[in-house]
């Protein structure tokens, strides 16, 4: 009968049968391409860098890096570090930057005096948008967005690591540029790492609360041209040196 059929049919189907999924094995889950870039790391005995940095200062001279109004840098050369030189303005370098890895040491004066903002009180910009606080924050209190370490009045850092005046601190930053949409909002948002002494200040990630914001308006309240890629500023506020160990470890294409 027509049901016996499609009961025989039923049952021809029910054991129809699939390849086995294979026993699992180790090298099912190595990947043999694409292999890293070979980084020879830098050498602390030697002073020397990655060898795939870009040298940013090497001791002798400022030709990297030009005054923030266009002209020449005006800071001082001396001993293999460079020098604040005060009311010459802010420092920013030549060439421009989307994604990066920072190394830069700074030290402020062992007899610096003053408090709160008024003690040591420099900054690096990234792209020109976005300002890691430099600061003597050791026995030194002052608000916590504007402490070392933060990104200046929008993140606090989760700790203070500062070494005494006079004692050299280490930042390295790890930044990943944003992505604008046409109308200046963030169709990718930054994150930036900061890194001193070897502890971690701060981690500001695209989907976390604490976004880092560019300063997208003028004063008058126009909007400025967004980059993919910009300068790396040091500012002039105060007493302050910089080795010559500044390098720029990139990540990845300079227009991301």
């Amino acid at each position: 009968t027509l049901a016996a059929i499609l009961l025989t049919l039923s049952a021809v189907a029910q054991k129809k049968t699939y390849p086995e999924t294979p026993e699992m094995t180790p090298e099912m889950t190595e990947f043999w391409f694409p292999q890293p870039k070979v980084i020879t790391p830098g050498d602390f005995n030697t002073n020397s860098a990655p060898s795939d940095a870009i040298i940013l200062f090497d001791g002798k001279d400022l030709s990297k890096w030009k005054s923030c109004d266009g002209g020449k840098a005006k800071w001082d050369v001396h001993d293999g570090v460079f020098t604040v030189v005060r009311n010459t303005g802010g420092i920013e370098t030549k060439e421009k930057f989307g994604s990066f890895q920072l190394h830069i040491e700074w030290c402020v004066p062992k007899n610096i005096t003053g408090s709160s903002q008024g003690r040591g009180n420099s900054g690096v910009f990234l792209q020109d948008k976005y300002e890691i606080q430099i600061l003597d924050c050791y026995e030194n209190e002052t608000y916590c967005n504007g402490q070392t370490g933060s990104v200046y009045k929008q993140v606090i850092p989760l700790a203070n690591a500062m070494r005494k005046p006079g004692e050299w601190n280490v930042y390295d930053i790890i930044y990943s540029a944003p992505v604008f949409n046409e109308d200046g909002t963030y169709k990718v948002a930054p994150t930036v790492t900061v890194i001193q002494n070897g502890i971690v200040l701060l981690i500001a990630l695209a989907d976390a609360d604490e976004n880092i914001t560019a300063r997208i308006q003028t004063q008058d309240g126009t909007q400025q041209q967004l980059l993919a890629l910009g300068g790396v500023a040091v500012v002039d506020h105060t007493a302050l040196c910089l080795t010559d160990t500044l390098d720029d470890h990139l990540l990845g294409s300079l227009g991301s």
